[in-house]
């Protein structure tokens, strides 16, 4: 009787385990969020430069639009 009475006590969420499940979360929403971030940077960059494409700019007048918007 012992024995199932530490382990079910071993299987409940210590603080220790409750920190780290919190510090777990927070560091995966923080890493979805700057990924959905990215995501949409990167997107409309694309938009952009399919944009500048359309209005029949140089190839060369676009990438050097695009290096100087990636440089800032």
């Amino acid at each position: 009787m012992f024995k199932k009475l530490a382990a079910s006590l071993k299987n409940q969420l210590t603080p220790k385990k409750q920190t780290k499940n919190m510090i777990t979360a927070f560091i995966t929403n923080r890493v979805k969020f700057l990924s959905n971030f990215v995501s949409e940077i990167i997107f409309s960059s694309t938009v952009f430069i399919e944009k500048l494409k359309n209005l029949k700019i140089p190839g060369v007048t676009v990438f050097i639009i695009t290096l100087f918007l990636y440089r800032y």
